[in-house]
């Protein structure tokens, strides 16, 4: 057997086997990668185009939609903060602080000190515009699936879990009440004189 095999390369019915040549591999043409803004100045000057070249509502309504799907393609999930973010692990450390500074100064600020416009009256004005930017931050944040697989970025589900959630709390924590303790105060001052 191993004759005829021999007898068949040399009569060339068989090939030898040859090192495979490498196979040039051509690079993918890649679309310039532009930034969301620039997009979007360029969606806005073709929308002014359309409105100023008198296309038809319809043609200019399939453009705007097709554009702005190419843009933001699943616009539910763009700017949603992952939950492993440099930003808000940054965030939650300073929100620790001011929360350990409000846990320490609020209590001997409501029970001990009368409420004026000094230095500790504009720092709580400070933790409240910080503690409002958080419960905004919040409506951003994706979270972990219910099933711990995967992450959900939508924002009508981000919404819907925060305001079940912590949101009522937070809206409370955020309410100045010794800036509306002033105001009444002043009010009623007002009406003995």
């Amino acid at each position: 057997m191993f004759d005829s095999v021999r007898q068949w390369y040399m009569k060339g019915v068989l090939k030898k086997p040859t090192e495979k040549e490498p196979i040039e591999k051509k690079p993918r043409e890649q679309e310039p990668r532009v930034s969301p803004s620039v997009m979007s100045i360029e969606l806005l000057r073709n929308v002014g185009q359309a409105a100023s070249n008198r296309i038809s509502s319809s043609s200019a309504a399939k453009q705007l939609a097709l554009r702005t799907q190419q843009l933001f393609p699943d616009s539910e999930t763009f700017a949603v903060f992952l939950p492993n973010n440099r930003f808000l692990e940054g965030w939650d450390l300073v929100m620790v602080f001011l929360l350990a500074y409000t846990g320490v100064v609020s209590p001997v600020d409501a029970a001990f000190l009368p409420t004026r416009f000094d230095a500790i009256f504009f720092i709580n004005r400070l933790l409240d515009l910080s503690f409002f930017i958080d419960l905004i931050l919040q409506f951003n944040i994706a979270y972990v699936a219910e099933n711990g697989v995967g992450l959900v970025k939508n924002r009508r589900k981000i919404a819907f879990r925060y305001l079940c959630g912590w949101f009522c709390f937070d809206l409370f924590s955020v309410c100045p009440f010794d800036l509306l303790n002033f105001m009444v105060s002043a009010d009623v001052t007002n009406l003995q004189v």
